[in-house]
């Protein structure tokens, strides 16, 4: 049984979080940053060196050829499927970078975000990606009204439209440091990355090394598609019959991966229902930069 959906929100990831580059605009980059951004709109090929990209700036890219998004097909607000990224406050284009991916639940929003790994990390270390959820279609009379995830209907729009989306930051981006990729999402954002993984879509699962599953994705089944990945599992303890199977999918979730030997973590969020609250963030900043572990086997509940 998968969770309800977690209602879609529009993140802010602080000042200056706008439509278009985020720059200051002084004569010596404003022509080469206005040239970035319009081959990032239009799609055209990515030329611009590593170096025109500065702490603090944030790019919108738009995919006018892909699907629409599934915020568009619950809203029935027409937009171009969206893609934004935020360079953090300690960025430096003579190192590497991971990225950071997030992807909200419900609906997903519409892409004017970048997620919340600037609050997780402290808008530092990773290069922020916010993108929005995809749905082949919606059928009402399915469970919470045809906007859950199917990873069978809807796998081969999952794939296209991320596939399309990390190529292009691969292309835009030469200092990504893939070993440290990160991707996490909430409720509907998890079972979109959970598809990913059971469905085995070899491009996408190369470059995605630390997977965050909060209130979703539990019911992952090919959990050997994440060997020398790590796992972390987030759930809340609130929610009464619906709680209890949700919390049933994540126990066998880590009796699985404990059986594959996944490095895999759980939170158990106290005092919490469907929802990511913001104080157990830290929480999982602390994972994030913890080691991997030795044995590569599950570890305890924190």
């Amino acid at each position: 049984m998968k969770p309800p959906l977690l209602s879609a929100r529009r993140p802010t990831t602080g000042p200056g979080n706008r439509r278009g580059l985020r720059h200051e605009p002084t004569h010596p980059r404003l022509a080469a940053l206005l040239t970035l951004a319009w081959m990032l709109l239009v799609g055209g090929p990515l030329l611009a060196p590593a170096a025109e990209f500065r702490a603090g700036d944030v790019v919108r890219s738009e995919f006018p050829d892909l699907p629409d998004t599934l915020y568009t097909m619950a809203s029935g607000e027409k937009t171009v499927p969206t893609m934004t990224i935020r360079f953090p406050a300690n960025y430096s284009a003579d190192r590497k970078f991971p990225l950071f991916i997030w992807l909200w639940g419900g609906h997903g929003g519409d892409g004017s975000g970048c997620g919340a790994g600037p609050t997780i990390t402290e808008d530092r270390d990773f290069i922020f990606v916010g993108m929005p959820l995809f749905k082949e279609s919606i059928v009402k009379t399915e469970p919470f009204k045809g906007m859950a995830i199917n990873p069978k209907r809807d796998a081969d729009v999952i794939r296209t439209a991320y596939g399309a989306m990390v190529r292009k930051l691969y292309a835009a981006i030469p200092n990504i440091d893939t070993a440290g990729n990160t991707i996490g999402g909430t409720s509907n954002g998890a079972h979109t990355i959970a598809t990913v993984f059971e469905t085995g879509d070899a491009y996408l699962m190369e470059r995605l090394h630390n997977v965050i599953f909060a209130e979703g994705g539990f019911w992952l089944k090919r959990v050997e598609n994440l060997k020398g990945k790590r796992l972390l599992v987030m759930h809340g303890d609130q929610g009464g019959d619906v709680r209890a199977e949700i919390i049933r999918e994540a126990d066998a979730l880590m009796q699985r991966a404990e059986q594959q030997k996944i490095d895999a973590t759980r939170i158990v969020m106290e005092n919490t229902g469907h929802d990511l609250p913001k104080s157990f963030m830290p929480r999982i900043k602390d994972w994030l930069y913890a080691p991997p572990a030795k044995t590569s086997a599950p570890r305890g509940q924190q």
